[in-house]
């Protein structure tokens, strides 16, 4: 007789035995079906169907249901443990596992608390956004495509620009039986965390000895591509704003400039390249404009001549060119529709 091993989450006064890859976890149909469309309608079923096994756990009936039983103890610890409670941050896994979770077997509340926790921590809005600081782009666009999630997705590419290589690996040579030397384990077994030992202590995770997939960060062929083309969007933004000095008509205009000996227009040709296109932060214009962008607002216009009025307009259009770059990414992206 196959042997199965009771989970961490097995309560006495359960009443139904849920079975994932032998792993067995007593709970309550109750709170199930009101979180679960999936387990509303398969425990809903009085009469014997293929997830029914036949047999019964301490009177109680058991349910044989696909997935991974890392990412229901990860669910689990949502519904029964601490994860929704802890004062701590979760790390990025532990989200991982319980939006992989709630997807794969309908908790759609729970599914949205895990969405809002991971755009916490990876800003999807233009005014908090910070590729330099956004954590496992890979990993998270991964995510994205198998939880259908498509809030996080701009953000996360466009944090992958700011990775040399796209964050790619070069595969690990294969061993003669042709199996890879790559000893990562699988999403299916224990999914280690990256970073270090103090940022793991300041982290909540649901089991410390689950770790990431060695599939968990590696990109679609279809999604390279779109980065790949996403990366020639922002080189040709960045190339269209920073190799010319701008000629907005107000710079120009007669009126405002009639006490001055020169136009604000004539005063860029001659500072914009020194202190924009040769600049120390250029290089990462190409992959970075917004932030570029940010750099070209901060400086000090005023003090190399150009007046206070156009000195400020030109920060609006600049403001409005970082808007218009982020909008933009959808369409480039391909990114259509709302979380599913």
């Amino acid at each position: 007789m196959e042997e199965h091993v009771r989970g961490k989450f097995w309560f006495d006064d359960g009443n139904v035995v849920i079975r994932v890859e032998g792993r067995d976890f007593r709970l309550h149909s109750s709170i199930l079906k009101s979180k679960s469309s999936y387990f509303a309608d398969l425990l809903s079923h009085n009469a014997a169907g293929p997830d029914v096994v036949q047999e019964a756990v301490e009177g109680c009936p058991v349910y044989k249901i696909t997935g991974s039983k890392v990412y229901f103890l990860a669910l689990l610890d949502g519904l029964y443990g601490d994860l929704l409670l802890t004062d701590k941050t979760p790390s990025c896994l532990t989200l991982a596992c319980f939006l992989r979770a709630a997807h794969h077997w309908n908790f759609a509340s729970c599914k949205s608390w895990a969405i809002e926790e991971l755009a916490r921590h990876h800003p999807i809005t233009l005014k908090d956004f910070d590729q330099a600081g956004y954590p496992e782009p890979a990993k998270i666009i991964v995510l994205c495509r198998t939880a259908g999630v498509t809030s996080l997705l701009k953000s996360a590419f466009y944090g992958l620009l700011g990775q040399k290589t796209f964050g790619l690996k070069v595969p690990k040579p294969q061993k003669e039986n042709g199996e890879s030397n790559d000893d990562a384990i699988s999403d299916n077994d224990t999914l280690s965390e990256d970073g270090d030992a103090s940022d793991v202590d300041k982290e909540y995770s649901f089991d410390p000895n689950v770790e990431w997939g060695s599939s968990d960060g590696i990109l679609s062929p279809d999604d390279t591509t779109r980065a790949i083309l996403l990366l020639e969007f922002t080189a040709q933004e960045w190339m269209r704003i920073s190799r010319k000095p701008p000629s907005y008509a107000f710079l120009s205009d007669y009126t405002s400039h009639a006490s001055r000996s020169g136009n604000c227009r004539e005063i860029f040709k001659n500072i914009w390249h020194p202190n924009v296109t040769e600049a120390d932060f250029a290089d990462e214009g190409w992959y970075n404009p917004l932030w570029a962008l940010e750099e070209i607002k901060a400086i000090d216009w005023q003090g190399k001549g150009i007046c206070s009025t156009c000195a400020t307009r030109c920060r609006e259009e600049w403001e409005t060119e970082r808007r218009s770059i982020w909008d933009n990414m959808d369409k480039e992206l391909g990114i259509v529709g709302s979380d599913g």
